[in-house]
């Protein structure tokens, strides 16, 4: 027996695969549809669904096998998965590679295999679609084909469903990002507030939007009497002149500001001394819009020297305190800033880190690989996502994940900006509020499904690029529309249910169509409820994929799976379905059926001679003439190469039977004409007549096959019938 080996990239293809959050999962119908049809389309009794770990192959989905996983050493899978196409053994028993597999010498006796490798987008194999059989046997090319489009579908299932499971991680993290963010600030030991400041403020001082329990402590006055109100409702004439003169040159700066010693006297009459902080923060023009202040009690730290130097560190510390390294690069993609973490990551200095700089820190093994990758993505303008090792000059190293997306203003590329998460070891932490929501609205952007907000008055929020593509419009014509005016009646009434259901707090996940650029689509659609923390819904996320593909698809691979695509007749699995219910029907009525087993005389002869596109022609007026000497009501079907089945239904004597047969014989031995050339051709019948019910359908073609074998032993071109 011959081991698999391990794909020169295993280490991240097991990585990718743990990424996707699949194994181990239980049955999704969608999987489960796939190994189906895969199946039937095949004609194998099992077809798996196969995801490769380290020791074991592990099915998602199988059918007509009973076992969850198997040792990856013994996987038929594990080969497959080296393939860049199907990989398929005909017959284990003569393979020099499994003769000798327990999975062929004991359950499940395998004895054919085909698998299609299931290949990411990015190069990763991570299993396979498999079909297997118990008799040996190939894929004709249609098979393959077949099989090779459902593992693509497969590998579009995964990548789909990982998506949304990042995306709802994403929208969770940054909610708990954003309660971290709260509460740390309202139990930081330093005084901060923020206000509303903009230019045509600064006589009143802006409005100040957060004050915290130690600025209340500091400053004896409560948050109730702060927040909402401008200086000079806050303070005294004279603090709130010097108020509004540090936000005028706050405003003129744009650059942060700080007061060493700034007296407070207190409404009790005590006076504290405070060192002062502001820091401007910038909207999108690059305007000042509000501004941030740090106040730090140093009353008793004047008289210590050493705490007052702590102290300092402290509020340097709070000035430059994300536990994410931060980086900005040029439209080049040379890197103008980094902050401390970045260096700390790094193993780096800011100058060193500068320009290009920052790539003599990646590991040897990976600077090739994230060189071009970080080139490509801002070149193009791409979104930058990668995983990488630093390597310090101590030999300490760093496992990170470095983030990057283009800064577009107005169509224009200004830049790029990103972060570095260290992977190694995670910190709870939390980027700007501003980055956080640039973060958001990139990956929205980038997202192939549409994403929108809707509040408690139905109306949209937030709309991603694919809402605005899809429906043909811009923001200013979505933002603060209602879903009735946008959808229009029709569209909005089959969805009120859903959104009245989202409202109350249901996740609610439905499929329907959808008018988009004159085109009816299928869409799947989830609506997930923003749950607020006293427990109301404030509204709803929705998230919507065109799968108009997969439902063509299906739609196809169901025609596809029933029929024989040369002569348009039953295939094998549609010919027991067919042959079941006939069963059914005879023995409720209590009448008798024969089914007929046909095979055309000297067939291999005809292909060998006038070649294999004469040969399907004759298959295709062989089937032709079959139909037209039955019934309309008899069925007629192809079960494999020049072999048909008949099934005759409330035949009243054998007789009848014999009469069918007859006129078979008559229709098939008339001169034949095709493309010019006049061919001889007869057929040989096994008729099995069955009045008992006795007999399973596959016990029934058993007994017509018999009854075509004495026919042919009796010299062919006549049938012979047995009575069941």
């Amino acid at each position: 027996m011959e081991f698999p080996q391990e794909p020169q990239d295993e280490l991240a293809r097991l990585a990718r695969l743990r990424r996707y959050q699949i194994l181990d999962t239980p049955g999704e119908i969608e999987f489960d549809d796939t190994t189906l049809l895969a199946s039937s389309m095949c004609e194998t009794p099992i077809s798996l669904i196969t995801l490769l770990d380290e020791e074991r192959q592990w099915f998602k989905s199988r059918v007509g096998l009973d076992a969850t996983e198997t040792p990856r050493k013994i996987s038929f899978c594990g080969h497959a998965l080296l393939a860049d196409t199907i990989f398929e053994v005909p017959d284990a028993r003569e393979d020099p590679r499994f003769y000798d597999n327990p999975l062929v010498t004991g359950y499940p006796n395998i004895r054919f295999y085909a698998g299609a490798p299931l290949i990411t987008s990015d190069g990763f194999r991570l299993g396979t679609l498999c079909v297997i059989d118990h008799t040996p046997r190939t894929l004709n090319e249609r098979q393959r084909k077949a099989l090779e489009a459902l593992a693509r579908q497969v590998v579009r299932q995964m990548e789909s469903r990982a998506m949304a499971v990042e995306l709802a991680e994403q929208s969770r993290a940054l909610e708990r990002s954003e309660q971290l963010m709260q509460t740390l600030i309202e139990n930081l030991p330093v005084g901060v507030y923020t206000k509303r400041l903009r230019k045509i403020d600064v006589d009143d001082g802006g409005v100040f939007l957060i004050w915290n329990r130690a600025a209340e402590e500091m400053t004896g006055i409560a948050a109730a009497s702060v927040l909402g109100r401008a200086n000079r409702a806050v303070f005294p004439g004279a603090m709130a002149q010097v108020h509004a003169e540090h936000d005028r040159l706050l405003l003129e700066t744009s650059a942060p500001i700080t007061v060493p010693v700034y007296p407070v006297r207190r409404p009790d009459g005590t006076t504290r001394l405070l060192r002062m902080t502001s820091v401007p923060l910038f909207d999108a023009a690059g305007d000042v819009e509000y501004t941030m202040g740090i106040a730090e009690d140093i009353t008793d730290l004047l008289c210590k020297e050493k705490e007052l130097r702590a102290r300092k560190a402290e509020l340097e510390a709070v000035n430059d305190a994300s536990p994410l390294g931060l980086f900005h690069a040029d439209t080049s993609g040379a890197v103008t800033y980094v902050n401390r973490a970045f260096e700390a990551m790094s193993g780096l200095t800011n100058g060193a880190a500068l320009g290009l700089g920052w790539c003599q820190a990646i590991h040897p093994l990976d600077a090739e690989k994230v060189a071009a990758s970080w080139f490509d993505a801002t070149s193009k303008r791409l979104y930058y996502d990668n995983t990488q090792r630093f390597l310090h000059a101590d030999g300490t190293i760093v496992l990170v994940r470095a983030q990057a997306a283009p800064i577009i203003v107005d169509g224009v590329l200004t830049g790029f900006v990103g972060t570095v998460d260290d992977i190694t070891a995670r910190r709870a932490a939390s980027a700007a509020i501003a980055e956080s929501e640039l973060r958001l609205r990139t990956i929205t952007d980038n997202m192939p499904g549409a994403i929108t907000y809707i509040d408690r008055d139905h109306r949209f929020q937030f709309a991603n690029a694919t809402m605005y593509e899809w429906t043909a419009t811009t923001p200013e014509a979505v933002l603060g529309k209602l879903v009735r005016e946008l959808l229009g009646e029709d569209h909005y009434a089959e969805r009120v249910a859903f959104l009245d259901r989202a409202f109350a707090g249901e996740r609610v996940e439905f499929m329907q169509t959808s008018n988009l650029g004159q085109q009816i689509r299928y869409l799947q659609s989830t609506y997930v409820p923003d749950i607020a923390p006293d427990g109301s819904v404030r509204g709803i996320y929705t998230l919507s994929h065109d799968i108009t593909a997969l439902k063509e698809t299906e739609e196809e691979l169901r025609r596809i799976a029933r029929f024989d695509s040369l002569t348009g007749l039953p295939n094998r699995s549609h010919l027991y379905e067919m042959l079941d219910r006939a069963l059914e029907r005879a023995k409720r009525q209590g009448t008798a059926m024969a089914v007929l087993f046909l095979d055309i005389d000297h067939f291999k002869s005809i292909n060998d001679t006038l070649g294999h596109i004469k040969g399907d022609l004759v298959l295709q007026e062989f089937a032709r003439r079959l139909e037209a000497a039955v019934r309309t009501t008899d069925a007629v079907a192809r079960l494999a190469g020049d072999e048909f089945i008949v099934i005759l239904e409330c035949v009243k004597t054998a007789q009848h039977a014999e009469n069918v047969a007859r006129k078979i014989l008559a229709a098939i031995a008339r001169p034949w004409l095709l493309n010019g050339d006049r061919l001889s051709v007869t057929t040989s019948i096994g008729v099995a007549f069955d009045t008992s019910h006795a007999h399973s359908g596959m016990a029934l073609i058993g007994q017509a096959d018999e009854a075509l074998y004495k026919a042919k032993s009796a010299g062919r071109d006549q049938f012979h019938i047995q009575v069941c």
